[in-house]
């Protein structure tokens, strides 16, 4: 009999309460009076400013003060000026701004000015007149201004009060970052650098900058509030300049993604606040507007909840999950942006989300080396594979991801940095079609094939390694999860009779458990216990909780050859033969439920 932790693999925690979900949400708060883009805000919540910026024409030197409910029209500053920055972390009552383009926007300027709450003074100026960067600070007379244009630059100056100092550089030239923290301990995230829009993060210590974890996915003109140890990045643009209304909370080592902005907006006035209880206000969608969200979301001292955490409650004597592990998830299917370009058997980022997903090569009937990149709204084309295929498998994220396999059969390996393809080390075993694959970029599992095969490999970085078969040969079926923990589903090609097998893997063997509805060239989103497959044929969406499999809700489109990835309760689906464009998306609410026990 398994035993829970072969189940999960995690220790059950002991607790007088219930942990929160780990999410967040955006609420709509009072507008500005005046609709503008590229200002800048410092401030908190219910304690907000937001000055200058740009309805053109002309460029204002309006300045607003937020309560937490409206804004109120309060002194102009001093000097006009938009894609500006501020001491992002500094109070109401003791702020200031500088650097942005000037009044005519014939060039950049140089001006800063600080605020009391009541009045407004000119400073001592930039060393370097610049627009477009960032800057932090906690008051009046300590902040931080970094990159910016012309160039993209790098440069970093110090305000102590009475004068800008250059201190060292940003590693990587870049503007229009989403920023949020002080002088002393300050986040650089994402924006433009010299090939494009970027995820790159950079950490300032009060000396240096350092490189951390990048978003994940790429942003320009983003709003930011929060601490080092504590932020989110909010909305923005992504490559082609689309806006997004995306949101990632910062713990301090990784990005994670959370609940949308009520409005997709472009060119923020950056945002004040923590990460916990922030605001957005104004920006531009098709033109400039007012509108303000609110951020609410959990303390980062909150015992925080992902799906598929289990406790005991100590106060109530129950065993709790969160998720679906102890119920049915009441889901639903709805409409995503097309594809671009429609086929079938792509390689998936099997470990990318129903708001970052890439379909790399595939076919239908001629093969093709198209690869599309979603950010939850829209599908955008980027760099093509080297080598066009289709029946091959997939692993990792839309910015470091894997393909392998392919008809032909083809072995070759590829690997994505984000900018472009590589060819790696190939697959040991024919064939290479219709494999699977689930995993990372730096740590995948290849499975099954066509013509018939048992074969699995697994990838360490570098190299493919060839461990225990399948149970049961076959080709084009679906897998989630890691390279120690992973469920591969249906994959009845060529023969329909071993399309409901079902096996789990464990790092060194294939166990075979309770079968679905038989099915070929489906896909599948979650991780080894929650898990969803969707569609080939027939088109059925069946659900795993770790002991039994349900069937939900089917999708919109009939189609095989359809990919996936996400979670069981957040899952993305997407193309399919012949020639699909389809995306469709499927949510369904996690929710803590007391499991029984005998």
């Amino acid at each position: 009999m398994a035993n829970y932790r072969d189940i999960k693999g995690f220790t059950i925690q002991s607790t007088s309460s219930d942990p929160v979900p780990y999410a967040g949400s955006w609420s709509s708060g009072g507008a500005l009076n005046t609709a503008k883009r590229q200002g800048t805000s410092f401030g908190t919540q219910t304690a907000g400013v937001y000055a200058n910026g740009n309805n053109p024409p002309p460029t204002t030197t309006n300045v607003e003060e937020y309560n937490g409910t409206a804004w109120s029209e309060v002194n102009d500053s001093p000097t006009g000026s938009f894609a500006l920055a501020s001491a992002s972390n500094a109070p109401q009552t003791s702020g200031i701004i500088f650097g942005g383009t000037n009044t005519d926007n014939t060039g950049v300027t140089a001006e800063s000015d600080s605020y009391d709450g009541t009045n407004w003074t000119e400073t001592a100026e930039l060393t370097t007149a610049r627009k477009q960067l960032g800057g932090s600070g906690s008051s009046s007379t300590a902040a931080l201004a970094f990159g910016g244009n012309p160039g993209p630059g790098a440069i970093t100056e110090l305000w102590n009060g009475s004068s800008w100092t250059e201190v060292n550089d940003m590693n990587t030239a870049k503007s229009n970052m989403g920023r949020f923290g002080t002088s002393t301990a300050a986040i650089a995230a994402a924006g433009t650098d010299s090939p494009g829009v970027t995820t790159a993060v950079e950490k300032w210590n009060g000396t240096s900058w350092t490189e951390v974890a990048e978003l994940n996915t790429n942003r320009t003109r983003t709003g930011g509030a929060g601490t080092t140890t504590d932020g989110i990045i909010a909305g923005g643009a992504t490559e082609p300049y689309t806006a997004s209304a995306l949101t990632e909370a910062w713990n301090g080592s990784v990005w994670t993604e959370v609940a949308d902005l009520g409005t997709a907006i472009d060119i923020e006035g950056g945002g004040a606040g923590t990460g916990t209880a922030a605001f957005i206000a104004g920006g531009y969608t098709t033109t400039e507007v007012a509108n303000t969200e609110e951020w609410s979301f959990p303390a980062i001292t909150a015992s925080l909840l992902v799906e598929g955490d289990m406790w005991f409650n100590t106060t109530a004597s129950a065993l709790k999950v969160y998720g679906a592990a102890a119920g049915v998830p009441a889901g639903t299917w709805a409409s995503g942006g097309d594809m671009n370009t429609g086929r079938g058997s792509m390689a998936p980022s099997q470990a990318g989300s129903q708001t970052a997903a890439m379909a790399s090569a595939g076919g239908g009937p001629s093969n093709v080396a198209n690869v599309e990149k979603y950010n939850g709204t829209t599908w955008t084309e980027t760099t093509d594979v080297n080598t066009a295929r289709q029946g091959l498998g997939g692993s990792g994220t839309t910015t470091a991801a894997l393909i392998f396999g392919g008809n032909g059969p083809v072995l070759v390996t590829e690997s994505w940095d984000n900018s472009s393809w590589t060819e790696v080390s190939d697959l040991n075993t024919a064939p290479g079609s219709s494999a699977t694959g689930a995993g990372t970029q730096t740590a995948a599992i290849r499975i099954g094939g066509y013509p018939v095969s048992s074969t699995t490999e697994t990838w360490n970085g570098s190299s493919w390694t060839e461990v225990s078969e399948l149970n049961t040969a076959r080709g084009g079926g679906a897998a989630v999860g890691t390279t120690t923990a992973a469920t591969f589903a249906g994959g009845g090609y060529p023969q329909p009779s071993v399309g409901a097998n079902v096996e789990q893997w464990d790092g060194s063997s294939w166990t075979e458990i309770a079968n679905i509805t038989a099915r070929s060239d489906n896909g599948a989103a979650g991780t080894k216990n929650l898990m969803l497959v969707m569609g080939g044929s027939p088109n059925t969406t069946e659900f795993w909780n770790g002991s039994s499999w349900t069937e939900l809700a089917d999708m919109a489109t009939a189609r095989e050859g359809q990919r996936g990835c996400g979670t069981s309760v957040a899952g993305v689906a997407f193309g399919g033969g012949p020639n699909k464009t389809a995306t469709e998306e499927f949510t369904a609410d996690a929710t803590i439920s007391t499991v029984t026990t005998s």
